[in-house]
């Protein structure tokens, strides 16, 4: 999913200055992820500049090995000693992170926000989350109802947000099951079909 947005473009007939060699180089730009967070959420861009939808299907998976997409921490000059001591301190925050991580994809999918419309003036949002058992559920409006592993895969052309949390070997099952609403708790219980 991430491969087309990590991409090096080049910025046309831009120009920047080298760090290293302090010559005039072709610009270019690349998107990657700063930081790994605990909590990986993706807005994908749905709407086009006259509020309508790009209804396009964007393929997305289960899990997301995020290391292809991180950028360089190691690159680039840092201006002051200060920035050093933090970029220092953000690449053992990574490395901690990584290596808590187990292997198989760094994020587990967990939630997606659904578009339904023509654009962005009109239309209904739903989500798709999965809870501590790894059920999916539909939440739209005031019904919640279990839905198939394929079901939320199929919802790759209205896909608007999706929701991602790391894979960490030290965090159990039942943790995960305490960030998601209860069945007994839930005040939509008794609308949720088992």
């Amino acid at each position: 999913m991430f491969g087309t947005w990590v991409l090096t473009m080049c910025l046309g007939l831009s120009f920047a200055r080298c760090d290293g060699c302090k010559q005039l180089v072709p610009a270019e730009k690349r998107m990657a992820i700063w930081d790994d967070p605990n909590i990986l959420v993706v807005h994908l861009k749905r709407f086009d500049a006259a509020f309508g939808k790009i209804t396009r299907d964007i393929a997305f998976s289960e899990h997301l090995d995020a290391d292809a997409y991180m950028a360089s921490t190691s690159g680039g000059a840092a201006s002051s000693a200060a920035s050093k001591a933090q970029q220092q301190g953000r690449q053992q925050q990574q490395q901690q992170r990584r290596a808590m991580r187990r292997p198989g994809g760094s994020y587990v999918l967990h939630g997606v926000l659904i578009h339904e419309g023509l654009s962005a003036n009109s239309g209904h949002y739903y989500a798709y989350v999965r809870d501590g058992t790894s059920k999916w559920h539909c939440m739209n409006d005031s019904s919640v109802y279990r839905v198939s592993e394929a079901r939320v895969h199929d919802s790759q052309r209205g896909a608007y947000i999706l929701v991602s949390a790391a894979k960490l070997a030290a965090m159990k099952q039942h943790n995960m099951q305490s960030l998601w609403c209860f069945r007994s708790q839930c005040p939509f219980s008794a609308t949720m079909k088992a």
